[in-house]
């Protein structure tokens, strides 16, 4: 049986603003230990091979910057009165600031992970945890060490603590997601949500009924 969250992780903040891996609806059903995210062997393989590379790149850092990060994924942190928990890969003092570490190890052919704006949310939320107002946002991208500063955004930090108590709620049963804060999706997410069939024009209607016919004999193929 799948185990239930009552909190929300940094990792996946993301997803419920549409910008992450899954859609808000996924992974909602992931907290809410109605399914589980399948992870294929070769996928599998490649997160254990981050975290293998991880420390010998956060290593790599300290030499490049001149710094040392300590606290290196040591401790849990439950924060925003307990709805998040998440864990920090490291905290180091840069340019004379206390600064909050996240080191990722990426080949995604999407984009740069120091420009993606689930990653981003992610670290505000590891500065939210910290009380910092820097984080340093290093690793690996296509075999290439990159990284960027970034600085504490108070006004996206205002909306994950918005979203993430509506999904607290939610979890615990006093929320409907019916509910869902759209103007938080819309306002950093990029994708559009798909029109009904029967809501196209009557040409378009056709069109989309015809391609799901062909996509019904292709699958039986």
């Amino acid at each position: 049986m799948l185990k239930q969250r009552f909190y929300t992780i940094p990792s996946s903040i993301g997803s419920y603003f549409g910008v992450g891996y899954l859609t808000p609806e996924e992974q909602l059903e992931i907290d809410l230990g109605i399914e589980e995210r399948e992870i294929d062997n070769a996928s599998r393989d490649r997160m254990e091979l981050g975290k293998k590379l991880e420390n010998a790149t956060l290593d790599f850092f300290e030499d490049k910057l001149g710094i040392i990060i300590t606290d290196r994924n040591e401790e849990t942190l439950w924060f925003y009165d307990d709805k998040i928990k998440g864990k920090i890969d490291g905290m180091t003092t840069y340019n004379g600031e206390r600064t909050v570490v996240e080191c990722k190890i990426s080949n995604a052919s999407t984009g740069r992970f120091t420009e993606e704006i689930n990653y981003i949310m992610q670290v505000q939320c590891y500065m939210l945890a910290t009380e910092t107002n820097q984080a340093l946002l290093c690793g690996l991208y296509q075999g290439k060490p990159i990284f960027e500063v970034i600085y504490r955004d108070e006004e996206m930090i205002n909306d994950i603590k918005e979203m993430t108590d509506f999904i607290f709620e939610v979890l615990g049963g006093i929320e409907s997601f019916s509910n869902y804060p759209e103007h938080l999706k819309k306002k950093y997410s990029k994708t559009t949500d798909l029109v009904e069939i029967h809501k196209l024009p009557e040409e378009l209607s056709n069109d989309a009924k015809l391609l799901l016919v062909y996509k019904e004999q292709f699958k039986d193929l």
